[in-house]
Parts: C-alpha cells; structure tokens; sequence
C-alpha cells in the first residue's frame, strides 16, 4: 500500500489524506532520506518534471476515457489496471444475449474536482503524484430491455438497493490514483504505480415504465 498523509502545521497531526494498493512487482524510485526530508511538489509544477502534478491526473483519466484515441496514449504507461477495465468491458460485450439486445458500453473519466493533487519529490528527481479520479461505467441496453439484478456484483447490488431494473445502469466509481511522473527531459513515460478502483453509486438509469 501507498499511503499519503498530510500534516496541516509543524505540530500538528499527520492525517491519512489518501491510499492506493501498489500494482503487482512494483518497484518505487527511492524518496529521500528521512533525516533529510522529502520535497513536496506544487501542484502546477511543470519545469522540474514531465509534465505538472495536476495535468499528469488529468491526462490519466483522459486515457481511461480515451485509451488509444486519447492525445496523452504515447506519453503514458499501458498498465494492469487499464488491462482489467479492457477485460471487464469485452466480457461485458460476451455476456449472453449482448448483440441480441443492442448492448451498448461506455466508459469515461474525468479528475475529481475538490480532490486536488499532493506530490513529493524523488531522488531521481521525478515525483509520486496522488490524485482523485472520478469515473463511471454506462451499460445500455435496447428500449424495454431489462438489466436483472442478478447480473450484478454484490457491490452493485448494494448500492443499487431497492431502485426498479431498468434498461440502462451507471455505476460511478471514485479511483485515487498514485503515478510516477519523470524529471523533465528524461526518455520515460509517467506511469501508474498504485491505484484503488471502489464503487460509490449504482443507479438505474433507463426508464421501462412505457413497457408493457
């Protein structure tokens, strides 16, 4: 785990701000010592590094959007995590009476507005950049078409509670993300390091009530 906690005066207490579960075999550069201190980095920095703390989580959520087609694809690392969402949205289109029912799928990202960013300088000179991401997942299915409850995870279904089956469901997810961003001129891409995927609302968005 990657936690960042955050120390509001030179006596106050550290508060835990955020948390992201390290991708597997991952590897951190290395922080500095702690008799000499870390550097935190400014939000907006963009001279000292790649790219700012605050445009590198924007960028990432744009290629969760976006993948390919997003205009950060070359500068940012394919990852574990964008590799699930990609399975997750094939074994949607695969599920049983997909095509049949005019299945649609869409995901989309955007940076959590209110988060903000905290950044600390590596010895190499990069940074670990933390930032909020807000995501959701849009499953449409044909007018009077119906998405069971059943078909959903137990997560879904609890956040779905007791609201009517309908022919579309969005389920929005919070995602704090934690990325490596480079020193500036280095050949490397920013890469994602940790991240924590957690559903936050499930809700039926379609409207059967025309359907016989």
């Amino acid at each position: 785990m990657l936690y960042a906690f955050e120390q509001r005066s030179a006596r106050g207490d550290y508060k835990l701000w955020s948390w992201a579960k390290l991708l597997r075999g991952e590897t951190l550069p290395r922080f500095a010592s702690t008799d000499a201190g870390a550097e935190a980095v400014v939000a907006d920095d963009g001279e000292s590094l790649l790219m700012s703390p605050e445009n590198a989580v924007a960028a990432y959520a744009d290629v969760l959007s976006e993948e390919a087609d997003s205009t950060f694809s070359d500068a940012i690392e394919d990852d574990e995590f964008r590799a699930l969402l990609r399975q997750q949205e094939s074994a949607q289109k695969e599920a049983d009476r997909w095509t049949a029912s005019g299945g649609k799928y869409s995901f989309s990202a955007r940076p959590d507005p209110d988060a903000g960013v905290r950044a600390m300088r590596m010895v190499d000179g990069g940074a670990i950049v933390m930032g909020a991401i807000d995501s959701s997942q849009l499953i449409e299915l044909q007018e009077c078409a119906k998405i069971e409850k059943r078909s959903l995870t137990d997560t879904q279904r609890a956040l779905h509670g007791d609201q009517p089956e309908s022919s579309a469901l969005r389920t929005t997810f919070l995602d704090a993300v934690a990325l490596h961003v480079p020193v500036a001129g280095s050949d490397e891409r920013i890469r994602l390091v940790g991240v924590e995927h957690v559903a936050v609302d499930v809700e039926s968005a379609g409207d059967l009530s025309a359907c016989g």
